[in-house]
């Protein structure tokens, strides 16, 4: 079966594992903030496929956030 992606915390670690194991699909971890769509786009073009949301961020933010983002999360 082996592994299908990998949970990331910073971009370091995504670059590595990026560089490693190609295949794999890279998600990033709520500490590998994505607080706006100029942050979630930049993360979808070096190659992650999904992010957790910032705890920090407030309602208005989350949906600013998520509104039409290039980078899916949860």
């Amino acid at each position: 079966a082996g592994l299908a992606g990998c949970l990331v915390h910073t971009l370091d670690q995504a670059a590595w594992v990026k560089r490693l194991f190609p295949e794999l699909a890279l998600r990033a971890e709520a500490s590998l903030y994505t607080y706006n769509k100029e942050a979630a786009a930049f993360l979808a073009e070096f190659g992650l496929t999904e992010a957790a949301l910032p705890v920090e961020l407030n309602s208005r933010e989350l949906r600013e956030r998520l509104d039409g983002a290039a980078l899916p999360a949860e």
